[in-house]
């Protein structure tokens, strides 16, 4: 039964990580519009991450214009993976 959870959860983690890179990525090319095709792309992977970058950078302090948000979150989400590895297998 742990293994059955943390495989669970470590697929959602593993997706959260992949969204989490892409979001950070596409963060370097120019907005897109409305009529552009990352559109809708873009604007997914903001709802999906922002509640989880939002309460770390509200821990972290202003670096000015680059966000390190993303790197703090995909640590904490590698680490408390390997936490639940450790606890349920």
């Amino acid at each position: 039964m742990g293994a059955l959870v943390y495989n669970v959860l470590a697929l959602i983690g593993n997706v959260l990580t992949l969204l989490l890179v892409v979001r950070a990525v596409l963060s370097f090319f120019p907005p897109a519009g409305r009529s552009s095709p990352l559109y809708d792309l873009d604007r997914l992977l903001y709802r999906v991450t922002e509640p989880v970058l939002q309460p770390v950078r509200r821990l972290m302090p202003d670096t000015g214009a680059i966000d390190f948000s993303p790197l703090v979150a995909l640590v904490v989400i590698w680490l408390a993976l390997l936490v639940l590895r450790n606890l349920l297998l």
